[in-house]
């Protein structure tokens, strides 16, 4: 193969395996708002976080409002 399809697949993959460790660490953090009973609150204001969102998306620390 060439030089440059290499470069390209290593940097596709990497991106890819980056994304996922990223991925990873933000389950991880989650589930220590879990065990530490913060899981829930959005971490900016405070305020409950709507269950269906929870349901959606749980590793998510934010309320709709703080998010964006």
């Amino acid at each position: 193969m060439d030089f440059l399809v290499h470069k390209e697949l290593l940097e596709t993959r990497l991106s890819r395996e980056a994304a996922q460790g990223q991925q990873v660490a933000v389950l991880e953090a989650a589930l220590k708002r879990l065990d530490m009973g913060e899981f829930g609150y959005c971490r900016i204001c405070g305020k409950d976080i709507d269950p269906v969102r929870l349901r959606t998306a749980p590793e998510n620390p934010f309320c709709p409002s703080c998010s964006d």
